[in-house]
């Protein structure tokens, strides 16, 4: 059967914009927060999370 996931990513980006976000604890820590959902390893969609 096919397994999906949902989860957050950050889409790395290093100007200036009002929508970007910093987690340092992420390996990307700067950039655009993502929702992405997931099959076997590939991304099928993706959305911008909106703050």
């Amino acid at each position: 059967g096919k397994h999906l996931c949902v989860d957050e990513a950050i889409a790395r980006f290093t100007g200036r914009a009002s929508e970007i976000v910093i987690i340092k604890t992420k390996p990307t820590p700067e950039g655009y927060k993502v929702w992405v959902l997931a099959g076997d390893g590939v991304v099928l969609n993706w959305l911008f999370h909106a703050k």
